[in-house]
C-alpha cells in the first residue's frame, strides 16, 4: 500500500507543483496583518479541487467586516 502512495506522489509533482505555484500568488492575510483575508485564494482552492473531481466540499466562513466579502472561510 505503501508504495502506491510513493507512486501517486510521484505521478502527481507536476501538478502539485502547478498547484502550490497557484496558492502563493494569491496572498491570504488577516486584516489584523494589514491583508484583506483568505478569501480569494479559497475560492481559487474550491474551483481547482472542483476542476480535479473533488465537488464534496464543505466550507465554514466565520464573519468579519474587515475582510474582502465579509467573511473569513
Amino acid at each position: 500500500m505503501l508504495e502506491k502512495i510513493y507512486s501517486y506522489i510521484e505521478s502527481s509533482t507536476a501538478t502539485l507543483v502547478e498547484l502550490e505555484t497557484e496558492l502563493c500568488k494569491r496572498p491570504a492575510l488577516s486584516p489584523d496583518s494589514g491583508g484583506v483575508g483568505e478569501l480569494d485564494k479559497v475560492e481559487f482552492l474550491q474551483s481547482w479541487l472542483k476542476a480535479h473531481g473533488i465537488t464534496q466540499l464543505e466550507r465554514h466562513d466565520a464573519p468579519d467586516s474587515r475582510a474582502k466579502g465579509g467573511v473569513r472561510p
